[in-house]
């Protein structure tokens, strides 16, 4: 049973199911479909959602405790659970989130999981730390230069970190924040052009270089994993010889 769950018949079965129920819930979310339509899509999403339960089931089944120890198993308890739990009201909603379901592609992509591993490893040390101490200084500092005349943008710490995230982003920076400010306090420049070159310039290069830095170690922690995964198969293989051997030294010294 082990054997069949990770062949790549299944594996396969399961991401084409994947796919088919991403697709059908992408064509419910049209809203200049036929009823006709509409059931047939409905029918066709129950079914998919009987097939990721059974694939639960199963694995539940098959790994027993170790089934709680994988990531992406967890991953699809959390998107499952609640469609099948949430069926009715305002929280049927929630059947919606299978659509995160078809992010199981990274896990059959080495590459791939790879960047995303990286990305979650590094994006929580670059938020936790140098980004969010810049954003609340300048936060600070813009609400003592700017909240008299700019209430709105800088009124509170809560707006100015706000609108340091629309500066940084440089979407309508100059038109909507800088250039009124500007205007007022003709040398507010200095404190937007910092505020840009430290956040969107050297932050930006601070997470590539992590990015590159991670990429490399978790690339040398994946080969080692698949490494180990080859040795322990080959050490089952020599275990399974050994036994065999014992049992015909065995039968050799009954008949003797």
């Amino acid at each position: 049973m082990r054997r069949f769950c990770e062949s790549d018949l299944v594996q396969h079965f399961i991401v084409g199911i994947i796919i088919l129920n991403a697709i059908v819930l992408g064509m419910l979310a049209q809203k200049d479909i036929s009823s006709e339509m509409s059931t047939m899509l409905e029918n066709i999403d129950v079914i998919c959602m009987c097939i990721f339960c059974t694939e639960l089931l199963v694995k539940l089944f098959v790994y027993k405790k170790s089934f709680f120890f994988d990531v992406w198993n967890l991953f699809d308890l959390v998107v499952i659970i609640p469609s099948i739990l949430f069926t009715a009201g305002y929280f049927s909603v929630l059947r919606a989130f299978r659509i995160f379901k078809i992010l199981k592609f990274i896990s059959m992509f080495p590459a791939l999981r790879i960047i995303v591993k990286t990305i979650f490893a590094t994006i929580p040390s670059i938020i936790s730390t140098l980004l969010l101490l810049i954003f609340y200084i300048f936060a600070v500092i813009g609400n003592n230069l700017f909240a008299t005349d700019f209430d709105s943008n800088f009124g509170s710490l809560s707006s100015s970190m706000f609108s340091l995230f629309q500066i940084m982003t440089l979407d309508g920076w100059v038109d909507q924040i800088a250039g009124p400010v500007i205007e007022r306090y003709p040398a507010s420049w200095i404190y937007f052009i910092s505020f840009i070159v430290l956040t969107a310039v050297i932050i930006l290069n601070v997470f590539v270089g992590m990015i590159v830095e991670s990429i490399t170690h978790i690339s040398s922690c994946e080969r080692i994993d698949d490494t180990r995964g080859d040795c322990d198969d080959i050490g089952k293989e020599l275990y399974a010889v050994r036994e065999h051997l014992e049992r015909i030294d065995l039968l050799i010294n009954k008949r003797n």
